[in-house]
């Protein structure tokens, strides 16, 4: 049974969840008895970044260089914009600390600000002023590497990288990356497009023209790149997420952001990481923004959003089952420090945010 509110004092354990939970492993999540508060607009802007730093600490951006912070685990959000960034679009974020942010300017000049003080003062860290630039999402590896990828620009993906402070930026030359079919580009729906692991690995997914991942093992230095069933050839076609576990398992989710009913094409999943992909079995979700794995559970648990609604899979992405849950563009789970439930934080159109609590089977 889903438990929707508007808002609720968080403090309150509800009452499924008063045995906590036994097993100090992983276990499987109670889907029945989610808990969903909805938080009171405090913008209009529409939110495509979210980034939980605990389950008090959650930042959010979005249009118009709106940023959006609590510390109280979303009882009272602070709102902001970024000075002279008032007509941008903020796509994507990424915390180094509670206080410590740095945002993704997509649009030309593709830009990157950071704050260290909770959005009292803001610095420019990159800035690309090519007026074909569109930066889609950014992650950054366990060593403070970062790794930032964007639309080709001629006949090249952008990839920036930058050193262990996230302060300095280079991009990647041009040689060192496959070249991009045809209208082949990334989408910045949900700052999940790229996904740094241990190692210097990282995964990108792609769409539009053609829909493929691309993989690096060198922190960028070179890079390989792998085909995929999810739908491509449209404008508004092909992985708009991807996910990767450290147990070898990987899924996409996507589909036509312009047609989100429509089901062939719009999830995939992969059992050696993200090099050979297949298409989800018979119905897939249709058209999702974001893929997340689902902390404190079996290493297939994934949750996957979208305006359209939410799905989830038990089973790496083999199969998926719709849930009962409002639509959002994108989703960040809280790191798991314990306790009854996970907890992700969910961020949307006209400043739609909300705390989704999913508690342990019993």
């Amino acid at each position: 049974m889903l438990c929707i509110r508007p808002r609720a004092p968080l403090g309150l354990p509800f009452l499924l969840l008063l045995t906590g939970c036994a097993d100090p492993g992983r276990i499987e999540p109670d889907w029945a008895s989610l808990n969903l508060t909805r938080f009171p607009a405090v913008t209009q802007a529409s939110l495509r970044g979210i980034a939980a730093w605990n389950e008090d600490v959650v930042w959010a951006s979005g249009s118009a260089g709106t940023y959006l912070r609590t510390t109280d685990a979303g009882n009272t959000w602070s709102t902001g914009q970024v000075p002279g960034l008032e007509e941008r679009e903020l796509r994507d974020i990424h915390l180094f600390g509670p206080d410590q942010a740095m945002v993704l300017v997509v649009g030309s000049p593709a830009e990157l600000w950071r704050t260290e003080n909770a959005g009292k003062e803001w610095r420019l860290v990159h800035r690309d002023a090519d007026p074909g630039m569109f930066m889609d999402s950014m992650d950054f590896w366990p060593n403070g590497r970062g790794l930032c990828f964007g639309d080709p620009v001629g006949d090249s993906f952008t990839i920036w990288v930058s050193d262990t402070t996230g302060n300095t930026w280079t991009p990647v030359p041009s040689p060192a990356i496959p070249p991009p079919h045809p209208n082949e580009a990334g989408f910045a729906a949900s700052g999940t497009l790229v996904r740094c692991l241990p190692g210097g690995r990282a995964l990108v997914a792609t769409g539009g023209g053609a829909a493929r991942v691309l993989e690096t093992n060198d922190y960028g230095v070179s890079w390989q790149i792998y085909d995929t069933p999810m739908a491509q050839g449209g404008t508004a076609t092909g992985s708009f997420s991807i996910g990767v576990n450290q147990a070898g398992g990987a899924v996409l989710v996507g589909g036509d952001y312009t047609a989100p009913q429509t089901r062939p094409g719009s999830a995939a999943y992969s059992e050696d990481g993200g090099r050979h992909w297949e298409p989800s079995e018979t119905p897939q979700p249709g058209y999702r923004s974001c893929v997340q794995a689902v902390p404190n559970s079996p290493p297939d648990t994934w949750l996957a959003v979208g305006k359209g609604g939410f799905s989830r899979t038990a089973d790496g992405g083999r199969t998926w089952t719709e849930m009962a849950l409002p639509g959002h563009y994108t989703m960040s789970f809280a790191p798991y420090r314990g306790g009854p439930f996970v907890v992700a934080y969910l961020a949307g159109a006209a400043g739609s945010l909300a705390r989704l609590e999913i508690p342990c089977a019993r």
